[in-house]
């Protein structure tokens, strides 16, 4: 009987489940919440009802995927997110559902649960995806992209995770609400990235927008003006596109910039959601995972849940 490694993460924006066998196998299923059309997002009291209602069928088709390929397995070790960061007071509604959930299970299999914050589960996710990161860096950068989150973290391993430092961020909107509310505003279906890079890709990356800011600290709210004001007078839907992720890259830049980063001689790993773009891999410098990798998955928190495991039994 196969031994596994089992997760849940339930983001503002997707429910999932996922599983590690010692061997490093990985099983993983996700579902995006639903949003109303013409929507930019969903509330959190709204989000912690759907992945309620998700889980069940998440972590049954989580079920087949292993009996597919195996003839049985054994829950050794349950992880799973509960808050965003790894910091006093970091809270989210949303995380009570995959903690439920995961209590349960750890409790019905007799093992242990432990406890993981969502940017943890990005940052494993992201190295696990990326054979080329080094990984016995004990210090290294992490850009954390997507839709609620726009941080440069200083991230050190620790025995049971990581700690993170926020050296640089957005200190309004993030890049990744840029994208959906520029692509809402075009009509496109949110999350909006893939539809929106696909409109970009119409047009080649141009000058970089000067990106306002100090000590790693940025702003994008104003850029958001100018686009509805390129809306208003009719400019080419692509050339939008290819106008947003031409403010991400510039962000990014003056992001490592302001913080410092650049003057240390460290790795710098890209997650999130926003990371998973084609476009922004091919016109920065650093480490990218697989794309279904940096998007919100429960892949990490498995991988951690494992970790913690096999720590305990040295």
């Amino acid at each position: 009987m196969i031994k596994i490694h089992c997760g849940i993460d339930t983001s503002l924006y997707t429910t999932s489940a996922a599983a590690v066998t010692e061997e490093g196998t990985m099983f993983s299923v996700s579902r995006l919440l639903a949003v109303k059309e013409g929507e930019r997002g969903v509330r959190q009291s709204d989000a912690l009802f759907q992945h309620t209602v998700a889980l069940p069928g998440v972590l049954n088709e989580l079920d087949s995927q292993i009996k597919e390929a195996y003839s049985g397995y054994e829950i050794v070790s349950m992880g799973v997110s509960t808050r965003p960061r790894t910091v006093e007071g970091s809270y989210m509604p949303c995380f009570l559902a995959g903690v439920n959930a995961a209590s349960a299970l750890a409790f019905g299999a007799g093992v242990p649960l432990l406890p993981f914050s969502h940017q943890e589960g990005h940052i494993a996710a992201a190295i696990h995806g990326c054979p080329e990161f080094p990984i016995h860096a004990a210090v290294f950068f992490a850009f954390h992209m997507s839709g609620g989150t726009c941080e440069l973290l200083r991230v050190e391993k620790t025995k049971t995770g990581f700690r993170e430092e926020i050296i640089g961020k957005s200190r309004d909107i993030t890049c990744g609400q840029l994208v959906d509310r520029t692509g809402v505003k075009l009509g496109l279906s949110f999350p909006c990235g893939k539809e929106l890079e696909k409109l970009a890709n119409e047009y080649p990356v141009g000058k970089a927008p000067k990106v306002s800011g100090e000590k790693g600290c940025i702003n994008l709210s104003g850029f958001e003006n100018q686009i509805d004001r390129m809306i208003q007078n009719g400019v080419d839907n692509g050339k939008i596109a290819a106008f947003v992720y031409d403010v991400i890259l510039a962000a990014v830049e003056k992001i490592l910039d302001e913080s410092g980063a650049k003057k240390e001689n460290l790795p710098i790993l890209f997650a999130g959601g926003v990371m998973s773009s084609p476009r922004l891999k091919e016109h920065l410098q650093g480490y990218f995972t697989l794309p279904w990798l940096a998007t919100d998955n429960a892949c990490g928190i498995a991988l951690l849940a494992k970790a913690g495991w096999e720590r305990e039994k040295l």
